[in-house]
């Protein structure tokens, strides 16, 4: 059964055009996943995130006028290199690096909902304090959810606990 075996966290402040990451502990075939929330200072703007080679981006959406979050991944070999993400103008950011053991390595996401690859992007301004989890129906069991959450607030992404049936 799919589970986290390690996070790691990094930040940086507002005067930043990258950000790099740390690993977490990991092994071959781990699934690494890195979400990661980028805030703009002041005027709202669109902020383009360039990923490190190897890493897919799973998705990136503009959450208001000046915050984005996105997620990568990728699958682990023997050897793997902390990645770095750089970012179209000077913002804010932070990221956690998940290293999720016993995946399916060749179609690592499942589910059908709002997207049929096994993910799905909500965006609210108005659920600020308590949102609506999205429907996500797996097809595998035993599927490990990861509920990825960032706030205009701040700007380490967070990870939404609770019952999942």
């Amino acid at each position: 059964m799919a589970a986290i075996r390690d996070i790691s966290t990094n930040s940086t402040s507002g005067t930043a055009t990258s950000l790099a990451s740390i690993l977490p502990n990991y092994v071959q075939n781990d699934l690494l996943l890195v979400a990661l929330t980028i805030k703009s200072a002041g005027t709202a703007q669109t902020i383009t995130v360039s990923g490190a080679t190897g890493w897919t981006q799973l998705f990136q959406i503009l959450l208001s006028a000046n915050h984005t979050f996105a997620v990568y991944y990728k699958i682990a070999g023997a050897s793997e290199a902390a990645p770095t993400f750089g970012y179209t103008s000077t913002v804010a950011s932070g990221l956690h690096v998940f290293s999720i053991q016993d995946v399916n390595t060749t179609t690592p996401f499942n589910g059908t909902g709002g997207a049929g690859t096994g993910y799905i992007t909500t965006s609210s301004a108005t659920q600020a304090v308590r949102g609506t989890v999205p429907v996500l129906t797996t097809t595998v069991n035993d599927t490990l959810f990861l509920n990825l959450m960032s706030t205009n607030t701040a700007v380490i992404p967070m990870i939404l606990e609770g019952p999942v049936t």
